[in-house]
């Protein structure tokens, strides 16, 4: 079962990096023994199975050290507060999730592939977020460095590209890859198309051989009238 990606407000995430955070970890810390200079460490990576045995009632009242460290060796904490504080001086208000978290129901082979743990909509859906944003992140990366790469069609505004994504679960052998460029001089299309094969479709672009397992090192060319 697939459920919707929901947007994360900022407001939340700023209550859960201060007061939230502040709590837990001082609740967390209180009954740690006290490191000799004064500041006790709290370990988000242990926080959550340490505070469900113990309630968070009357935690104010067992002497909550004043200055406590924050670790962790699988949450960035110092890059997190860094994009918390980013966010805020853009007024960003809502962060929505760029790529669908993978199946849990979702039992992956024992040859394990990045794919192995979608069902086939999740896997499209990543796969679509993937391709629609990669362009326009080359062309950032370029222009922002101001690299040179002539008439390069992913940097051509006249030029869209249309990929045909296979899932692997429309073909054993794997998901597959069509890429096309179209000449489209009055811009009626986006930039960067996804369409998606059905398995009739998949069936036919196997016939491609290495071209449906990778982007095709010469893309068909056809114009938009």
């Amino acid at each position: 079962m697939s459920l919707p990606i929901l947007p994360c407000r900022l407001q939340q995430r700023r209550r859960a990096f201060g007061p939230v955070l502040s709590k837990t970890t001082g609740a967390v810390a209180a009954r740690t023994p006290a490191a000799s200079s004064g500041v006790q460490a709290g370990d988000l990576d242990v926080m959550a199975s340490q505070l469900t045995h113990v309630s968070s009632a009357g935690l104010g009242d067992r002497g909550t050290p004043k200055t406590y460290a924050v670790s962790s060796k699988t949450v960035p904490i110092r890059l997190s507060f860094a994009c918390l504080a980013l966010l805020s001086s853009s007024n960003v208000q809502t962060v929505r999730r760029i790529f669908r978290a993978r199946d849990l129901e979702c039992q992956p082979p024992p040859n394990n592939f990045i794919w192995s743990c979608y069902w086939r909509e999740r896997e499209i859906d990543n796969a679509t977020a993937v391709l629609t944003h990669a362009i326009r992140e080359h062309e950032i990366f370029t222009r922002g460095n101001t690299f040179h790469l002539g008439s390069s069609p992913y940097l051509d505004p006249t030029v869209s590209i249309v990929f045909e994504y296979v899932s692997s679960h429309d073909d054993p052998r794997g998901p597959g890859l069509h890429e096309s460029h179209l000449r489209d001089p009055h811009r009626a299309l986006e930039k960067t198309s996804v369409l998606v094969a059905g398995r009739q479709q998949a069936a036919r672009l196997a016939t491609c051989g290495d071209q449906q397992l990778a982007l095709r090192s010469h893309p068909e060319s056809v114009t938009v009238g």
